[in-house]
């Protein structure tokens, strides 16, 4: 068959464009030094303020080793970061259920995630999933959940060769269920791998359940370098699949 190239696909989708976004001011970017700070990490307290990129890494780690799930906690992003350099670990390596979901609320109090970087994924454990094996947005996996106020520029994912379900991909966010995402945006770009590409999208990959996506806009350039008809035609835009 043809190969489906789908390149540069400027998707700029506005949800509920007649109410204004949040504006994002540019401030201070603090770089990331590829570690995970989890010392902040209190689980008596409900509020976080998280000021680094490696306490956000931080939160992966405590998402992922299924120390913490965030339910009924609020998260505060109080500086923009700056992921360049390290591969990203995605937060939560679940799919469409609370086990290695994030479960709380991310505030990102209109700040900027820079250069979030992904080539190689995070596995995920849930020998209940193969179909859906690797995790690279910022967030993986979220279950009623709010993730609001948030950008994230310059994103470079790459899905990886060896991902042979490449289902529900996303920049900010890979598998979402019964969860909310406002006034965020994404740019940058996510390539599908070799295999089957199903569900990829410039803002979230596959929505399970009862969602809300509201004020959000995604440029994302999405690339499928699937040989095939179907698969690769379930590409672009903010968000490919909802059920």
């Amino acid at each position: 068959m043809k190969k489906k190239l789908i390149s540069l696909l400027l998707a700029l989708c506005l949800v509920m464009a007649l109410v204004p976004m949040t504006a994002f001011a540019a401030e201070t970017t603090d770089s990331w030094d590829g570690t995970a700070d989890t010392s902040w990490y209190d689980e008596n307290e409900t509020e976080f303020h998280l000021q680094t990129a490696e306490q956000l890494a931080g939160m992966a780690k405590l998402v992922n080793d299924k120390t913490a799930n965030f339910k009924d906690k609020t998260v505060y992003l109080d500086n923009d970061l700056d992921l360049s350099g390290h591969e990203w670990i995605s937060i939560g390596d679940g799919a469409n259920t609370a086990w290695g979901s994030f479960q709380g609320i991310f505030d990102g109090q209109s700040h900027v995630v820079y250069n979030l970087y992904s080539h190689e994924g995070l596995k995920s454990e849930n020998k209940d999933n193969n179909n859906n094996l690797y995790r690279n947005g910022l967030f993986g996996a979220i279950y009623n959940a709010t993730v609001q106020n948030l950008g994230i520029e310059n994103a470079d994912i790459v899905i990886p060769m060896n991902d042979t379900s490449t289902y529900g991909k996303g920049i900010l966010v890979d598998w979402m269920t019964n969860s909310t995402i406002r006034n965020c945006y994404t740019t940058g770009s996510i390539t599908g791998g070799s295999y089957i590409e199903k569900y990829i999208g410039g803002l979230a990959g596959f929505l399970n359940g009862n969602n809300s996506i509201s004020q959000c806009y995604s440029t994302a350039a999405i690339t499928g370098n699937y040989d095939g008809e179907y698969y690769a035609e379930q590409e672009g835009g903010c968000l490919l699949y909802t059920s």
